[in-house]
């Protein structure tokens, strides 16, 4: 889970967007050499077995049959698995080792080996399986590196042979075998013999774990330590013995390659137990070995990609910019240095990509993220279609064209995003470790260009494709808090576009879901209390309730008390906790909060640099909290630093991009209050200007859109300014898109009710106008939104049946489809939670579907005012019998 947050604006204004990917761990990491193999172990830890002689007569014992193993390594993750590799399968009963399988096959040119051998373990003592995967170099020493466990009811009792496969999520290796209840023969041993291993008193297998680690060839042949207690931290001053034994090896080369090693030990107990201790050794064995290395070393080019990736892991891990810098140069050079045409070479641009995109995240270079989209797309040109790797170069590539997307708004690289994260989930078979994490950065894609382009199902497909990777990720897996996070995500941006609230209280949900899944000092932990923090704003903001604002500020303090300084999101974390600030005090009115917001917002300020696309939104957030210190303390410094903020934000924000109207409508409101303070014309008319753009853009949200209308059309009637209908007419066709169809009945009910007694007004400026049809028009247009909808969905359709049949079918099955979700029964008992949402989701469905039918009608000659407001030429034959006497009251 990467530690990009949740980022907003302040109430005013639209939130900018910073994202949560998921870059497996299998694209950083070693790549194939002839380092070493790899064994796997089966260890069946269990209650005491009592063992008969074989010469007892008994009757036949429940048992477990496993067999046909197969062992599968998917990606990158164990690139120590070379042609050479052996492996076999071990089973240890209450710690005591008693039988080994016969040596796997290796499939020709893949990464799968079949073992073809029979265990029977006994049924009613066995308490769980440990499967655990085990280095074997070429000194013949072993180390076990990790392990996953399943229990006997992980194998449910079935007549016939169930396959089972298990995953080691965080060492990307697949077993399988079949497994199926039932007898031992009698008059055999409780475990078979086989080809490779006879009973532990014939071979000297040794009968504890510990005995296993204590008969391990060494490391180094000399008897002194054994890499597995480096690993599993049996021996706290393992890592300096080793190292200094490491120093005294004559031979350079062979010296060079041991503190490789060692740092895959070292950052391989990393990621097991996440001591940062373990990560810093890891970086300096593999500076050692870089520097150890003569400048021909047909290796170097290995202990050079080792290095770039565990800084960084290391930049990751702590925020420092220096570890970028050097990760991304050493695995330029590490890449310079692979052979042409060499199979690892790929593998190693890939991981060069991601160090590319990580300093962009962190410093906003353009020239990073064309770098990391280059050598992401050669990654992909050199790996052979059907390539094990294939799928999560595609799935990195996406994410860089998202953050480019971002960057410049360019339609084509969000398509290609979605194309490329569409092929890695494609080609990414059902059940794959890595599966969850593609769906997840397609969510996040589909994401993108729902904010962009405002398409409804991209944004129901990319929480669908969450949802979907929340199920595909096991309780327990380290992956689980990131997926419900993301959604949480999915479901705020959802919220902010339709105000729904159940959203918001869904989102708030999983969030919190997430938090209490990830463990303190975990890295993921800050960004997970920042998104929340984010929720619960929202909540308040809706519901009034003061425990949410407080909640809010709390969970986004705890975040940046964990972000270190240095860490690329401490700009956007404390630009969330000074929005809260901001809001705490609007809501309670203590000047300790607004003069806090302001000084954390001008750290943020400070903090993100110059071309970072999040500097608009901490602009933005100044300026709202500027202009608030000046109406309470009436500093006119504070007003005109908010205005000189607010424009710098506006000229930051390039046109099209979903957060200008948010900024516009920051900054009139910015002027206005200044033109009340000095009463300046000039300041006046630029905020009528400025409002009336942000009102009349095309993108972002409804409700910035709305609201600036009002502040403009208020402004425009007391002043009586030119622009008065302009902005009333402008509103009215806003109207019925802030009560979109598509919303449930009781939000759209809210959006109308907030927006009061607008057609009223409206017309009232009308008449004093002299404008009487255009007045007319007006009340029936706004007289009844949502009564108006439904009779929409009622409209006969005579005239369109007789022109179009088939389209006036299409049109009448869907609104009545329409109208039956619109008003959903509550009578029924299946008014779960769950039942709700498909209801809804089915809802917005049948809306999209509903309008682009209507669409379809209007372009039809004779039907381009089909469902439209009736124009005053079409009204007044009402009056053919005699007058309509109409009566409006407003207070406008």
């Amino acid at each position: 889970m990467s530690n990009h947050d949740i980022s907003r604006h302040s109430p005013s204004g639209r939130p900018f967007r910073s994202r949560q990917f998921e870059i497996p761990n299998t694209t950083v990491g070693r790549a194939s050499s002839s380092e070493g193999c790899v064994s796997l172990w089966i260890a069946t830890m269990q209650h005491p077995v009592h063992h008969l002689p074989p010469s007892t007569t008994m009757d036949p014992l429940p048992v477990i049959h496993l067999t046909d193993f197969t062992i599968t390594s998917l990606y990158g993750k164990h690139p120590s698995l070379v042609n050479n590799a052996q492996i076999f399968l071990q089973l240890t009963l209450d710690g005591e080792v008693l039988y080994e399988t016969v040596p796997g096959e290796r499939e020709p040119d893949k990464q799968v080996w079949r073992v073809q051998d029979c265990v029977d373990v006994p049924k009613d003592d066995i308490s769980l399986f440990s499967i655990a995967v085990v280095l074997d170099n070429m000194n013949h020493s072993t180390m076990q590196l990790a392990s996953v466990e399943l229990t006997v009811q992980d194998i449910p009792f079935k007549k016939q042979t169930l396959k089972i496969t298990q995953d080691l999520a965080d060492l990307n290796i697949i077993l399988e075998f079949s497994a199926n209840h039932g007898f031992n023969d009698p008059d055999s041993p409780l475990l078979p013999k086989s080809a490779h291993c006879e009973p532990a008193t014939a071979t000297g297998t040794p009968s504890s774990t510990a005995d296993v680690y204590k008969t391990q060839t060494p490391l180094f042949n000399d008897g002194s330590i054994s890499p597995s207690q480096i690993t599993k931290g049996l021996s706290p001053e393992a890592p300096d013995y080793t190292y200094a034994r490491i120093l005294v090896e004559p031979d350079v080369e062979e010296r060079a390659a041991k503190l490789d090693m060692l740092g895959d030990l070292s950052l391989m107990h990393y990621r097991n137990h996440h001591q940062l201790e373990s990560l810093h050794r890891a970086v300096s064995a593999y500076e050692d070995a870089v520097q150890m290395a003569t400048p021909d070393s047909p290796q170097k080019f290995i202990y050079l990609n080792d290095l770039g990736s565990s800084l960084l892991s290391l930049f990751e891990c702590l925020g420092n910019i220096a570890d970028i810098n050097k990760s991304i140069s050493t695995l330029q050079d590490g890449v310079r240095l692979t052979p042409v045409g060499h199979p690892n070479k790929p593998y190693y641009l890939n991981n060069l990509g991601i160090s590319l995109v990580r300093r962009f995240d962190c410093i906003g270079n353009v020239a990073d993220i064309n770098d990391s989209i280059k050598v992401e797309e050669d990654a992909i040109q050199l790996t052979p279609n059907g390539h094990s790797y294939k799928a999560d170069y595609l799935n990195n590539l996406g994410n860089s064209l998202i953050r480019r997307f971002e960057c410049f708004g360019n339609i084509t690289d969000i398509k290609k995003s979605i194309s490329a994260l569409q092929d890695a989930v494609q080609l990414t078979p059902n059940g794959h470790p890595n599966k969850p994490s593609y769906l997840n950065n397609l969510g996040t894609s589909l994401l993108c260009r729902f904010e962009h382009l405002g398409n409804i199902a991209d944004i129901d497909d990319s929480i669908k494709m969450k949802k979907n990777a929340i199920q595909l990720t096991s309780n327990g897996h380290s992956d689980k808090p990131s997926a419900l996070n993301n959604l949480g995500t999915s479901l705020v941006r959802r919220f902010e576009r339709f105000g729904n609230i159940a959203d918001i209280e869904n989102s708030i949900m999983v969030q919190e879901d997430a938090l209490r899944l990830i463990p303190n000092g975990h890295p993921d932990k800050p960004s997970c209390l920042n998104d929340l923090g984010t929720s619960l704003l929202y909540r308040f903001q809706r519901l009034g309730d003061t425990t949410n604002i407080n909640y809010s500020v709390r969970v986004e303090e705890d975040a940046i008390r964990l972000t270190p300084n240095a860490h690329p999101s401490k700009p956007s974390r404390l630009n969330n906790l000074g929005i809260s600030l901001h809001c705490h005090f609007e809501h309670l009115g203590e000047n300790a909060d607004i003069v806090k917001a302001i000084s954390t917002l001008q750290d943020a300020v400070q903090l993100t640099p110059d071309g970072h696309p999040d500097k608009p939104s901490c602009l933005n957030n100044l300026g709202n909290s500027l202009v608030r210190q000046f109406e309470h303390l009436g500093n006119i410094t504070d007003i005109d630093n908010s205005i000189s903020t607010l424009q710098y934000a506006v000229q930051l924000t390039p046109d099209g991009h979903p957060d200008k109207p948010g900024c516009l409508t920051n900054l009139g409101a910015s002027l206005l209050c200044h033109f009340e303070h000095s009463r300046d014309e000039a300041m006046f008319e630029l905020a009528m200007k400025t409002l009336s753009t942000a009102a009349q853009s095309n993108v972002g949200s409804l409700s910035v859109q709305f609201q600036a209308g009002i502040t403009w059309a208020q402004q425009a009637q007391k002043a009586h300014h030119t622009s008065l209908l302009t902005a009333y007419s402008t509103l009215l066709t806003l109207l019925p898109q802030l009560a979109w169809l598509g919303l449930p009945m009781h939000e759209r009910h809210r959006e109308l009710t907030e927006a009061g007694n607008l057609a009223r007004d409206a017309a009232s400026a009308a008449i004093e106008a002299g404008q009487f049809g255009t007045a007319v028009e007006w009340l029936e247009q706004g007289r009844s939104v949502v009564w108006g909808q439904l009779l929409q969905l009622r409209t006969p359709i005579n005239k369109l049946q007789q022109v179009h049949p088939q389209l006036a079918a299409q049109f009448t099955q869907v609104s009545g489809q329409l109208q039956q979700t619109s008003t959903p029964s509550h009578s029924s008992g299946t008014s779960s939670q769950h039942f709700l949402e498909e209801v809804a989701q089915e809802h917005c469905r049948l809306t999209v579907e509903w309008e682009v039918l209507l669409g379809e009608i209007r372009g039809i000659k004779g039907f381009d005012r089909f469902l439209l407001p009736k124009l005053f030429s079409q009204l007044k034959g009402a009056a053919h019998s005699g007058p309509v006497v109409i009566l409006n009251t407003s207070k406008a």
